[in-house]
């Protein structure tokens, strides 16, 4: 599952202080209002999401982080937390575009062409933080082997494609998207939360991948190391879910007033502390915070299904979709560090 990638985050400026950043992620949150009737039935359906994703294409939103539409590291969470809050599956799909935008930059789109709709572009290179892992193998301009993660099948025009050459370098390169015979996409993964988000193993077969194509070589495990110091940019997606059970949480009339009290002052400090990170472009505190915003966001998840009553046993309510988000968010782009410090976080 892919959250972030081999590459140093556009993290300046810090804060929120640029008009044009500032007006998108007004248009997000207005875009965000206008999906949240379809927020559960985007859970499942990918044809639901790819046509609110066309409406998001057409308004220009899916250029975050592009250079048509610049971002900051704080800029980068609030447009992810801001549509997680409404819909986790179109989040999660959201995301993979706009982590493609910060890679491709301006190499690959014309800024002539600044009035034309920003291409569809999507991720597939999570492999690579397993140096020994299954992976694509590129050898004279051909590419054969699995994927085993492509979010956006078929939705995306564009993929950035993590391969390997015979010596184990790590190779990206921009690739048509479309199912082939030389990029043969899988049946749907059916994943316990955002089912619609087209997640399919790919299977690569005599893929021509030209010089052009290619955007980044690498040495080998260049992706594994990088990850350490992107772990901080995996919370945005917890960050809206954490705000969505709190805001749950809050409606409820089950909940007494102090224990109401009691979780908006926990769910603030934490955020805050997040936020904060970010602000300050404090990477080293990402696998924390990390492993402590997971931990939250599962049990308020829990508290916001059980402050909702036996209703949100039933599929589609809210609260239900937002604990198996919660659970998924968790488990994305785990490596061992993340595994053990999130028990750190439990048991200490």
């Amino acid at each position: 599952m892919t959250f972030g990638g081999p590459v140093r985050y556009n993290t300046a400026p810090a804060m929120l202080t640029t008009p044009s950043e500032r007006t998108y992620l007004e248009a997000l949150a207005a875009f965000a209002q206008d999906l949240r009737p379809d927020a559960d039935a985007m859970d499942s359906r990918a044809d639901v999401l790819g046509t609110w994703y066309d409406r998001f294409q057409a308004q220009g939103l899916n250029a975050g982080w592009a250079p048509r539409q610049p971002l900051s590291g704080r800029g980068f969470c609030e447009a992810l937390a801001t549509l997680s809050r409404e819909s986790g599956a179109f989040a999660f799909v959201a995301l993979q575009q706009i982590v493609a935008n910060g890679i491709i930059g301006g190499k690959r789109f014309d800024d002539a062409a600044a009035t034309a709709p920003w291409p569809k572009v999507g991720v597939a290179f999570g492999h690579l933080r397993s140096p020994d892992g299954p992976a694509p193998i590129l050898v004279a301009g051909r590419a054969s082997g699995p994927v085993p993660w492509l979010t956006g099948a078929g939705l995306f025009e564009k993929v950035v494609l993590g391969l390997r050459t015979s010596n184990g370098e790590e190779v990206l390169a921009l690739v048509d998207g479309h199912d082939r015979p030389a990029f043969r996409h899988g049946p749907p993964l059916p994943l316990a939360a955002c089912a619609g988000t087209r997640t399919v193993r790919v299977t690569i077969e005599n893929l021509a991948v030209g010089d052009a194509d290619v955007l980044a070589v690498r040495p080998r495990g260049a992706m594994q190391r990088s990850d350490a110091g992107g772990v901080l940019f995996q919370t945005p997606l917890l960050v809206g879910c954490v705000e969505a059970c709190r805001d749950l949480v809050r409606a409820s009339p089950r909940v007494p007033d102090d224990q109401k009290a009691h979780c908006e002052a926990a769910t603030d400090a934490l955020l805050g502390r997040v936020r904060d990170a970010f602000d300050r472009d404090a990477a080293e505190e990402g696998q924390r915070l990390r492993a402590q915003l997971g931990d939250f966001t599962v049990r308020l998840a829990r508290l916001s299904v059980m402050a909702c009553g036996g209703g949100a046993l039933a599929v589609g309510h809210p609260a239900q979709r937002l604990y198996r988000e919660a659970l998924l968010y968790s488990l994305m782009a785990q490596t061992d560090a993340i595994v053990g410090q999130a028990f750190e976080e439990v048991f200490r």
